[in-house]
C-alpha cells in the first residue's frame, strides 16, 4: 500500500470552516465537511482530473454543499433574507485570480471565480480586451452562465434550495431584534446606541451557544486522508 500511494503524485491539502466561533455541538459535522473538501481535492490530483486551480475548487465546491458552513447552500442571509455569495481563488505561481462577490443564486460562487481565474491564465481575447478579474452581483451570475456555470432559471428558484430552516430561523430571530431596535428610535436610518447590559447579556448568549474550538480540533489528520 505504501509503494502504491509513493508512485503517485506528492501533494498536501488543507481546509478550514470559517474564521471564529463554532460550536462544540457541531464539532463532528464540520470534520467531516473538512474530510469530505480535503479527499474531493485528492481525488482530482491522483486522477489527474485537473492541476491544483481544479483541486482548489472542488474542495471548496464541498463546503459550499454543506450547510454546515456559512457558504453556498445555508449561509447566513442578508438583511433582505436573500443569499448572496462571496468566492475567491488564486494561482500562486503565476499571482492570477478571480473573484466574486454578492451573487444572487448561485449554490457554488467558487466555480464562476475559477472560471475568472482561468480566463486570467489564458491571457486576452477577441481584440486584446483584457479579461475581468472581479464580478458582482448579477452581472457576476449571468457571465458565469455565458461560460457554462450551471444555475437555476431564476434567483427564486435557487433560493428554494440554498435557504435553509436554519438560516431562516435565525435570520427571522435577527431581523426581528433588528426591527425591535429601529422601532425604539423613530428611525431606520440611525443606529441605536447598546445598553451596555443589552451587550453583555447579549455577550453572554454568544458564549453558551458559539464557544470557540481550538483549531487543532478541527485540522483533519493526514492518516485519515489516505
Amino acid at each position: 500500500m505504501v509503494g502504491e500511494v509513493d508512485k503517485g503524485p506528492r501533494f498536501f491539502v488543507a481546509v478550514h470552516v470559517g474564521a471564529g466561533f463554532h460550536s462544540h455541538a457541531n464539532e463532528k459535522a464540520f470534520r467531516k465537511a473538512m474530510k469530505r473538501a480535503c479527499l474531493a481535492a485528492a481525488a482530482v490530483l491522483r486522477k489527474g482530473l485537473g492541476g491544483c486551480v481544479d483541486a482548489v475548487s472542488a474542495a471548496i465546491q464541498v463546503l459550499e454543499d454543506d450547510p454546515i458552513t456559512n457558504a453556498g447552500r445555508g449561509s447566513n442571509l442578508t438583511e433582505a433574507g436573500h443569499v448572496e455569495c462571496d468566492a475567491s481563488i488564486i494561482d500562486g505561481l503565476s499571482g492570477s485570480f478571480g473573484a466574486v462577490g454578492a451573487v444572487p443564486g448561485v449554490q457554488n460562487a467558487i466555480k464562476i471565480a475559477t472560471c475568472l481565474l482561468k480566463e486570467q491564465l489564458r491571457g486576452s481575447s477577441l481584440l486584446g480586451r483584457l479579461p475581468p478579474m472581479f464580478l458582482v452581483g448579477e452581472g457576476a451570475r449571468e457571465w458565469g452562465k455565458s461560460k457554462g456555470v450551471s444555475s437555476p432559471g431564476t434567483i427564486s428558484e435557487a433560493e428554494a434550495e440554498l435557504i435553509t430552516e436554519r438560516t431562516k430561523a435565525q435570520w427571522l430571530t435577527y431581523r426581528k431584534m433588528l426591527d425591535d431596535a429601529k422601532d425604539k428610535i423613530g428611525s431606520a436610518d440611525v443606529e441605536p446606541p447598546v445598553d451596555p447590559s443589552e451587550s453583555e447579556m447579549l455577550q453572554m448568549a454568544w458564549n453558551k451557544c458559539s464557544r470557540p474550538v481550538p483549531f487543532g480540533k478541527l485540522r483533519c489528520k493526514r492518516k485519515k486522508l489516505i
